[in-house]
């Protein structure tokens, strides 16, 4: 018997929010498109940080890869 009660209030509710409801928008003009300035270049330094962990990739994968391996072989002969 509460279940009608229960609808009746929420579908109420729902209508008096539905009233009440207000939204402004703005639309996106030109005006608000503003210029960014491109960051400096990257150090010598930076460069190489960069290249050298480019570098270490192929070794870390590597490695990581053997030691799957060989936690899955130790965890498949317990």
């Amino acid at each position: 018997m509460l279940a009608p009660d229960l609808l009746y209030h929420l579908s109420s509710n729902l209508e008096r929010e539905d009233l009440k409801m207000n939204a402004n928008t703005n639309e996106a003009t030109l005006g608000m498109i503003t210029n960014t300035n491109e960051t400096a270049e990257a150090t010598a330094g930076t460069r190489l940080a960069q290249n050298s962990l480019l570098s270490e990739l192929p070794g870390i994968v590597f490695g990581l890869i053997t030691l799957g391996y060989i936690v899955s072989s130790l965890v498949a002969l317990a």
